[in-house]
């Protein structure tokens, strides 16, 4: 799940319980994540620059899509284009 908080997090629901493990956090605003194979790519918004111009200005770019292995909490930056 990657909601825009600045963590990538695993949910597991059984039932009524539900576990959710940080997978990455210190993301810039993630909106959205994909798994392939064994890693996760996860896009950094940049909404602020969207919703709230004024006070944050131009977007960033490039946007960033950083990839994050599965076996860890680790990541790197893969800055790609949008």
């Amino acid at each position: 799940m990657a909601e825009g908080g600045g963590t990538v997090d695993k949910i597991s629901v059984d039932g009524d319980s539900v576990d959710i493990q940080t997978i990455k956090d210190g993301v810039a605003g993630p909106t959205s994540v994909a798994l392939v194979g064994q890693t996760l790519w996860v896009a950094e918004d940049q909404l602020p620059h969207l919703f709230e111009p004024a006070t944050s200005g131009p977007p960033h770019l490039p946007f960033k899509i950083i990839s994050v292995p599965m076996q860890g909490a680790g990541g790197h930056d893969t800055s790609q284009d949008k």
